[in-house]
């Protein structure tokens, strides 16, 4: 087979191997050229909705800043007020980096 198509069999394997491993990736262009349609829509896009989609997520912080009522310095007190507007009086809390209400 060799002398017909000048080639041996092990460069025709190599060939054929390379194909099938590279067969589940996607195909990509050579080169990116930026007069192309999808680079003009592309740029189009971040333009258009960028701006919108800042604005939104720096008000929605804003918002759950404003909302989430600070942080709070004293937590045994601020526990004490909560259990006196929900009628509670027999929790505690324990202390550590973190406070956790006690069964």
């Amino acid at each position: 087979m060799s002398r017909v198509t000048g080639r041996s069999v092990g460069a025709a394997q190599r060939v054929v191997f390379q194909q099938s491993r590279n067969a589940h990736v996607m195909p990509q262009p050579l080169s990116w050229r930026m007069d192309s349609l999808l680079i003009q829509c592309l740029v189009a896009a971040v333009i258009y909705f960028a701006p919108q989609d800042i604005a939104f997520l720096a008000a929605a912080g804003m918002y759950c800043k404003g909302a989430s009522g600070g942080r709070v310095d004293n937590v045994e007190s601020a526990f004490e007020h909560w259990k006196e507007t929900k009628g509670l009086d027999n929790k505690a809390v324990l202390s550590g980096n973190h406070a956790y209400l006690k069964k």
